[in-house]
């Protein structure tokens, strides 16, 4: 581009091979110390446990709240109602009154209604992951460390993504490492449209993938 004269620009610098955004660093799934605390004050114990289950609560009522994606709003109140649960509440004391600290009451008695609700199996056993949400997030509070991966481990976001209107186009790849690879050959293929070396490279990859597949027996 040549600039004839001086101009004022804004905005985020691009450049081949950097990139730029904020960049969230989340905590990975809370584990409870090898060590557990004695028990000495078992009212503070369940004080602290309901809430910590409380916030939780309240955090996702207002991610719910917040979400421009009715699904994703849906899931995110349903967690809550989890967390709000007199049920679960009952068996947090319950586990407190027999010597559990605050964390790990907390931990037993959401492993309880997790083997409950496989053992029902169907819609029920789905609602499981929704159970780890708010056991991860309310042990993470009772323990003092950072909140784990995004709410409901990236559910919600996925939700988000899928139901994008009309107008904001976005790819949708995979998990992991073949998301990274995929994202990988998604950019190339855009890049191929004016590079000729790249588009005959991705020609090259794609011909002996399928090759590959073709070679492959099934078991």
């Amino acid at each position: 581009m040549r600039v004839t004269s001086p101009a004022s620009m804004t905005g985020i610098g691009v450049c081949p091979g950097r990139a730029a955004g904020p960049v969230a660093l989340m905590g990975p799934r809370p584990r409870l110390p090898a060590d557990r605390p004695a028990v000495t004050d078992p009212d503070s114990e369940v004080l602290a446990a309901i809430a910590a289950l409380t916030q939780t609560a309240e955090e996702l009522e207002a991610r719910a709240a917040a979400s421009s994606m009715p699904a994703s709003a849906e899931v995110l109140e349903a967690t809550a109602m989890i967390a709000r649960d007199p049920s679960l509440e009952e068996a947090v004391r319950s586990a407190i009154a027999k010597g559990e600290p605050a964390a790990w009451a907390v931990d037993r008695a959401i492993e309880a209604f997790r083997a409950m609700l496989l053992d029902l199996g169907g819609y029920m056993a789905e609602r499981v992951s929704d159970l780890d949400d708010v056991r991860d997030r309310t042990v993470a509070r009772l323990l003092g460390v950072p909140m784990p991966v995004t709410t409901l481990q990236g559910q919600d976001a996925l939700l988000s993504i899928v139901q994008m209107p009309a107008g904001v186009p976005v790819g949708t790849l995979a998990i992991g490492k073949p998301g990274a690879i995929n994202a990988g050959l998604l950019a190339v293929s855009i890049l191929s449209n004016s590079r000729p070396d790249l588009r005959t490279r991705l020609r090259t990859y794609r011909q002996e993938q399928t090759e590959k597949v073709r070679r492959e027996q099934l078991p």
